[in-house]
């Protein structure tokens, strides 16, 4: 993509980033809202709970576990790159076609396992069994009554495949174990199917709408995808993007923004203000290329080398990493 498109400086690139996430003026107002502004939450705790904090005036614990167990209007799920997140019930068509784990992940497990997969669907088919009609069942629970070989990696896989579902941590809010309950009765309704492609070029446009300006590599890192899955789905919003160059101290980048959205970024007024981000945050989470927030020669304060980001103090839309110490 060769392009000589507005170029956006980086005070421009942080303000209007940092506010569609949620992150500068008024934020959102409710943790629907700010699922989708997002475009997804990630789902372990305590992250779930301190991310929305960062951009939800007055959140307070119970708002998202009103949504998550009570309403039901967002459910934990294996969504890009199969990472836990916390998505809308309504975009369940897009997110579990366009980032459904498909012949790829599956052998990975079943290794661990020493099995085939017709070995996992019998187990997974015994353990489906044991929760029909019981109230959500942790892992020790499932494994008093059914004497499972690999039940964990078991469970985690029917978590892949939407066959079960996290609920309620036990234990405290930073807990991170969970029960679990089979996803037809938690959600209810059948999800309706929607093509992989059309799946696609949804998510790359409230990709680019919820994290954009972005590359086609920071796309193929947030969704998981591969590189002709990444240039199709950007070939289909071709009519809907216009490219601009990212203006970096160390050299400019190429990237694709929805059309709609060029005024709103060409005027973004710089940020000012701190917030406090936790571990694996949707907003520097969202891209390969992490220049927006945290400079190169800082980058490793922030970022390990796999890509996860630590928590983090974002001041005026610049990331400096938090210890994590005892």
């Amino acid at each position: 993509m060769t392009t000589t498109g507005p170029l956006i400086t980086l005070d421009r690139l942080r303000a209007f980033g940092a506010r569609r996430q949620g992150l500068g003026g008024p934020g959102f107002a409710s943790v629907t809202e700010a699922v989708l502004g997002t475009g997804g939450v990630y789902g372990s705790s305590p992250t779930c709970y301190l991310s929305l904090a960062a951009r939800i005036e007055g959140f307070v614990l119970a708002d998202l576990d009103r949504e998550l167990y009570d309403t039901r209007a967002v459910v934990r799920l294996r969504a890009q790159r199969q990472m836990a997140y916390v998505q809308p019930v309504g975009e369940l068509p897009m997110f579990l076609a366009a980032a459904r784990p498909g012949p790829k992940g599956v052998p990975t497990v079943l290794r661990q396992m020493g099995a085939e997969y017709a070995d996992y669907e019998a187990a997974a088919n015994r353990v489906e069994a044991v929760m029909t009609g019981r109230e959500p069942m942790s892992v020790a629970e499932i494994r008093a009554e059914l004497d499972e070989e690999h039940l964990r990696l078991v469970v985690a896989l029917m978590t892949r495949e939407t066959r079960l579902v996290r609920t309620r941590p036990r234990g405290s809010w930073r807990s991170d174990g969970y029960g679990y309950a089979r996803w037809s009765d938690w959600v209810g309704e059948p999800v309706a199917e929607l093509g992989e492609a059309a799946a696609r070029t949804d998510l790359a446009r409230r990709y680019l709408s919820v994290l954009g300006p972005a590359t086609p590599a920071d796309l193929r890192w947030w969704a998981g995808w591969t590189a002709g899955e990444t240039k199709a789905a950007l070939a289909a919003l071709a009519g809907e993007t216009t490219p601009v160059r990212l203006q970096y101290p160390d050299g400019d980048a190429e990237a694709l923004v929805l059309s709609a959205d060029l005024p709103e970024l060409e005027d973004a007024a710089p940020l000012s203000g701190v917030r406090l981000l936790p571990m694996w945050d949707a907003y520097p989470m969202g891209h390969k290329d992490r220049r927006r927030i945290v400079a190169p020669d800082r980058h490793g304060q922030v970022i390990d080398p796999v890509g996860n980001a630590t928590s983090m103090i974002l001041a005026e839309g610049e990331a400096a990493g938090v210890w994590q110490g005892d």
